[in-house]
């Protein structure tokens, strides 16, 4: 699994790889936590659920994301590890473990995860996406 970001005029890019989609959710949100904050920590004292529905890839990846933003918006809440009960075509249902970080923790603010530009593409060895993250 790896991320990088790449130039862009207003906004972040990303392009994740990783061997199944699951690890790609995994690595857009490490990517998006590398924005968003100063550093991060192994803590995983609080845990949340998200389950979301999409009718493709791309739609789940977008919802993933925006599904992470709103909890660090409004709960403050960093996830650092992901168990994930389903994932399909259609559907992704996982136990977020993590921890509530302070104000000074916070880096950069992202808007919004566009879907505009966004590709998921499948490799010889995973799959990978180019994110574009609003800011």
């Amino acid at each position: 699994m790896a991320h990088r970001f790449l130039e862009h005029t207003a906004d972040v890019q990303v392009e994740c790889r990783a061997g199944a989609f699951e690890d790609l959710l995994r690595e857009a949100s490490g990517a998006f936590y590398e924005i968003t904050l100063e550093h991060t920590s192994d803590d995983t004292s609080a845990a949340r659920d998200i389950d979301i529905l999409g009718a493709s890839q791309e739609e789940l990846m977008v919802r993933w994301l925006h599904e992470i933003l709103f909890l660090l918006e409004t709960e403050r809440f960093v996830a650092t590890r992901y168990v994930f009960d389903e994932s399909d075509e259609g559907r992704v249902k996982a136990l977020l473990e993590g921890y509530i970080c302070s104000p000074e923790e916070r880096a950069q603010e992202v808007k919004g995860i566009a879907y505009h530009g966004l590709r998921i593409q499948e490799e010889p060895d995973g799959v990978s996406a180019s994110v574009i993250f609003d800011l």
